[in-house]
């Protein structure tokens, strides 16, 4: 969690490694944030679910393509 200006902000990033096709291995960094409003804990559970769906949209994007 950090907190700035705006109000709490739940941040989160993985590391992609994948092997290409010719054995390389390509690294990346994947992060995401969304901010925390409300009571926690409940709402944080419900911005960790927002930021774990980003990371896995953004990860299959970058695994496919």
């Amino acid at each position: 969690l950090e907190e700035s200006g705006s109000g709490l902000r739940l941040l989160a990033s993985v590391e992609l490694r994948v092997t290409n096709p010719d054995r390389t291995v390509s690294s990346r960094v994947l992060t995401a944030e969304e901010p925390v409003n409300g009571e926690l804990p409940g709402n944080l559970a419900e911005a960790m679910g927002r930021v774990i769906r980003h990371l896995a949209t953004d990860a299959l994007a970058v695994v496919a393509g």
